[in-house]
């Protein structure tokens, strides 16, 4: 059967070859993407934990009250000696939290200053994975910081997912 010259479109072949191609693509695309996907739902539980931290030390200048955060599993919570002001529930199934002191239980006076008599240690780590973890530290001015992912504080490397 001759070609026609008029004739438009893709020849079987050319399909094969380009979604062979494009299963390539997918192949070597797929594990990095979820490789990224879980590295943001670590980095993001720790932002949080960060910002819980901040804004329960300008809470406590705020209002010239000692303002406490306390964990209970995966549950945090911010608050006065009368009313819960903030609480945070973080999915266990993204990371998990380990800190130092365990239970977490810390206070920030009405000067910004934290009750810890050292640094307090938050990590954040999913799949016991260190190099993945992000450390937050508190240091007893106050002052939170995340540190590089799989860092500790003093930018050495995590050794495991224990504070």
């Amino acid at each position: 059967m001759p070609c026609r010259p008029s004739a438009k479109g893709f020849s079987l072949i050319e399909l094969m070859i380009t979604i062979s191609l494009l299963a390539i693509a997918l192949a070597i695309a797929t594990p990095n993407l979820t490789r990224m996907v879980r590295n943001q739902q670590v980095e993001a539980q720790a932002q949080t934990i960060n910002s819980l931290m901040q804004f329960a030390r300008a809470e406590a200048v705020i209002r010239r009250t000692p303002v406490s955060i306390s964990n209970a599993g995966n549950v945090w919570t911010v608050s006065t000696n009368t009313e819960v002001l903030r609480r945070e529930t973080f999915d266990t199934g993204q990371a998990d939290i380990a800190t130092s002191p365990s239970p977490l239980s810390l206070t920030y006076s009405s000067n910004g200053a934290s009750s810890s008599v050292g640094e307090t240690r938050i990590i954040v780590c999913r799949d016991d994975m260190a190099n993945f973890a992000y450390l937050v530290t508190i240091e007893p001015s106050g002052s939170s910081r995340i540190h590089n992912r799989g860092h500790d504080s003093d930018t050495t490397l995590l050794g495991d997912c224990v504070p």
